[in-house]
């Protein structure tokens, strides 16, 4: 049974790789070693796997399923959720800062699977193998900024809203004349979405999402068109009938907005909350899976035309005098004295030839 439950963790250690680009570094046979002085615990929905308060003394991996951990203000009121899912790691924060572990994080799936590693392991394990040891911190402490900027983010970013006092009912009859999915949704998954939400005009000049916020929800453009661009960038690109923005649902590192959208004239906007969307995305996996395929269409879409605008802004850009100097040949600087000395003497009527 043991020999089968630590090959069993192998495997799950073997398949973090297809998720997590810190473990792919680790060959098969440090895998087999780390797996050696780990050990492997199932939780099911809502049990805690780290409680808020309790002793750090181990480092936790998620082999499979979910986990959930709130951000919490100061008051204790939650603003958001994050998911941790394979591959994610957690605790890693006490190896550096020590003392007790500062947030709950619950079993978020039926079946959750983590594999446990004791601080002692850790130091065993780098005492023996170094090699293996440096990874792991290495794997830890990526783990640990990236975390520490999500909730920094999070914690210190207001959640974006839309105006509910001009939110109107949407209808199936204005999603199907707007024709904005046209055959990539079917008829009972139009009128399922449209169960989940909301339709919102906004006024010429109106911003609808905000760089900076807290991103809560996706934005399809039903009538109209819209303008996007970061405070970084001069870069400006149009988004018209039928757009999906709020893609970043399928970016959850990037989770506040990086960019700003306003509308350029009288726009009509269906909104959909995250919340709303992951509701679908367990009872009707059809339409989320259509609509996030359509979305992670338009991400790349977008990236590439602001790499392109930020390359033609580069091209476009006056280089100064001092640079151009900078860059000087020696036959260059000789022309160069010749044509100033040239300029000079010639206001003076007479002022040498060279």
């Amino acid at each position: 049974a043991n020999l089968r439950a630590q090959n069993e963790l192998v495997r799950l250690l073997d398949n973090i790789q297809f998720h997590s680009k810190c473990f792919r570094q680790f060959t098969p046979e440090e895998l087999q070693t780390i797996g050696s002085v780990m050990s492997m615990q199932p939780y099911k929905k809502g049990e805690a796997i780290i409680k808020k308060g309790e002793e750090s003394s181990f480092v936790v991996f998620i082999l499979k399923g979910e986990a959930s951990i709130d951000i919490k203000d100061k008051q204790g009121k939650v603003l958001s959720t994050i998911y941790l899912r394979v591959g994610d790691i957690l605790g890693e924060m006490a190896l550096f800062e020590g003392g007790v572990r500062s947030a709950d994080v619950i079993s978020a799936s039926d079946e959750t699977v983590v594999g446990l590693l004791e601080f002692t392991g850790i130091v065993m394990c780098h005492s023996r193998f170094p090699k293996i040891g440096l990874k792991l911190i290495s794997c830890f402490v990526q783990s640990a900024v990236s975390k520490l900027r999500a909730f920094h983010l999070k914690q210190n970013s207001k959640p974006e809203t839309y105006p509910e006092d001009r939110a109107i009912k949407c209808t199936e009859k204005v999603i199907n004349d707007s024709k904005i999915f046209g055959s990539l949704l079917d008829p009972p998954e139009v009128s399922e979405l449209c169960k989940h939400m909301k339709l919102v005009k906004y006024k010429p000049g109106e911003k609808f999402i905000l760089q900076g916020r807290l991103s809560k929800m996706i934005c399809i453009i039903v009538h109209g068109a819209c303008l996007s661009g970061s405070s970084n960038s001069s870069a400006r690109i149009e988004h018209k009938q039928g757009y999906i923005l709020g893609a970043d649902i399928l970016r959850p590192e990037t989770l506040i907005r990086y960019y700003s959208a306003f509308v350029e004239k009288d726009c009509l906007i269906a909104v959909l909350s995250y919340e709303k969307f992951m509701e679908l995305n367990k009872s009707f996996p059809s339409l989320t899976f259509k609509l996030a395929a359509r979305m992670a269409q338009e991400i790349v879409w977008i990236e590439n035309n602001i790499l392109r605008q930020k390359i033609h802004e580069e091209e476009e850009a006056p280089v100064s005098y001092t640079h151009l100097r900078a860059h000087e040949t020696s036959l260059h600087i000789v022309c160069r004295l010749q044509r100033e000395k040239k300029k000079g003497g010639g206001g003076g009527g007479g002022g040498g030839g060279g």
